[in-house]
């Protein structure tokens, strides 16, 4: 009689998956530290439905998610943070490793149970944990669709110069899924019954979370053209002299006596809509295909064009005047009103207009741009009674809504060729 040896360790009928854990506590609470292989994750924990929110978390947003799916898809040296989730202690066991009595900290194996899903809850990581479920389930279309054009191509003896490039795409598909699975990502279990209690943990990391300034991301990712752009002009000697030494590091909002005339996250969207207009954005083959010195030139250009155009820019630049000084006596003080200006610059290039027209048209935004606006001056009521709605009596800048500010754009360059009567531009 043939004796059939079958192995013991069989995964696939397992109902927990073992991991090396790390316990600790922090605040009273048993942590248990956990790495995950990254396709385990959206397996392992609650995947998020940005139509149905967890009822104890926020709601997530899609295209945020899908970032981070590309953003893992497209960055073989990428980087996240650990996961924060919470656990309960009836579901999890932990088999500390000998000889550890005594010590804080302490390693050994957690058993973590599969399809229960339920016994864990998102503390932070939403995003993440849904971003890494649409980066698996897309590659695995991609696949399918790219195995099948190539059998497809081959079977209609097409030329061979189009199978010899669906058979490339196929491999760097392949690649790809190599690539991330071995990717890991660390989850911090933190065990908590207590569903009041739980929730005050998630308060407690979104009050104690201090956000990274734009300014800040703005020199600090170099995966961006327009970034790229914003360090060019910070670390060159030979930038425009309005803005030489005048960007705010560390701050989005340049108020009151700050010496700075604008942030470097208001550098990096002017820069941006000098090149693509005040709703465009950079894409994928713009990345690969602007050069962020050439872009840098474009820059100086225009901030040259400002201290041509606007009286107080260029007493700013020649040190007679500081930022400060200016700040709610003039529009163009406003780092919205000079989004607006590069917004209203891009489209007057685009149809054509000479640098000279440009500066001339300028002039005259410059004579009509003192404030605070009042509507009892005829300067002032052009601005007050606007169809964007974007300005307001006794304000000494426009509105930031994204809406708002485009429809300001709009308008301004509409006036290049038909202006109100009050700015006296012909």
């Amino acid at each position: 009689m043939t004796t059939i040896q079958i192995p013991s360790d069989i995964s696939g009928y397992a109902v927990s998956d073992d991991y090396l854990a790390q316990r600790s506590t922090q605040g009273g609470r048993v942590h248990y530290l956990i790495v995950l292989p990254l396709h385990q994750v959206p397996v392992t924990l609650p995947v998020p439905d940005p139509s149905e929110p967890f009822e104890d978390n926020r709601q997530v947003k899609l295209q945020h998610a899908q970032d981070f799916a590309n953003y893992i898809r497209d960055t073989r040296n990428w980087h996240a943070g650990s996961l924060t989730v919470r656990g309960l202690s009836s579901v999890l066991e932990f088999t500390e490793f000998a000889n550890q009595a005594g010590k804080p900290v302490k390693i050994g194996m957690l058993k973590v149970p599969r399809n229960m899903r339920n016994a864990f809850r998102i503390i932070d990581g939403q995003h993440r944990i849904l971003g890494a479920k649409l980066l698996f389930e897309q590659i695995s279309e991609n696949l399918v669709k790219a195995t099948s054009r190539l059998a497809a191509a081959k079977r209609n003896n097409e030329d061979p110069a189009v199978i010899a490039q669906l058979d490339r795409d196929l491999g760097d598909l392949e690649g790809l899924k190599r690539r991330i699975m071995d990717d890991t990502m660390t989850v911090d279990l933190v065990i908590e019954d207590d569903e009041t209690a739980h929730r005050q943990i998630f308060v407690d990391v979104a009050n104690n979370a201090l956000s990274v300034q734009k300014a800040v991301t703005a020199r600090f990712d170099a995966t961006k053209v327009v970034n790229r752009t914003v360090v060019e002009l910070l670390n060159d000697p030979s930038t425009d002299v309005l803005i030489r030494n005048r960007v705010d590091e560390q701050k989005d909002r340049v108020t009151g006596s700050n010496p700075n005339l604008i942030g470097s996250g208001v550098l990096a969207e002017v820069v941006r809509t000098i090149k693509k207009g005040i709703v465009g954005r950079v894409s994928a083959a713009d990345e690969q295909n602007f050069d962020h010195r050439a872009l840098a030139r474009e820059t100086n250009l225009f901030f040259a064009i400002l201290r041509d155009s606007f009286t107080s820019l260029c007493d700013i630049a020649d040190g007679k005047l500081t930022p400060g000084q200016v700040r709610g006596k003039h529009l163009i003080a406003s780092v919205t009103m000079i989004r607006i200006i590069a917004g209203v610059y891009h489209n007057l290039v685009q149809q054509g207009v000479p640098r000279a027209r440009i500066v001339d048209f300028f002039k005259a935004i410059d004579r009509a741009g003192a404030t605070p606006l009042s509507s009892s001056t005829p300067y002032g009521q052009m601005w007050i009674s606007s169809p964007s709605g974007g300005f307001a009596e006794g304000e000494s800048a426009p509105g930031s809504r994204a809406q708002v500010v485009k429809g300001i754009v709009d308008e301004i360059t509409e006036w290049f060729k038909a202006p109100p009567v009050a700015l006296g531009w012909h």
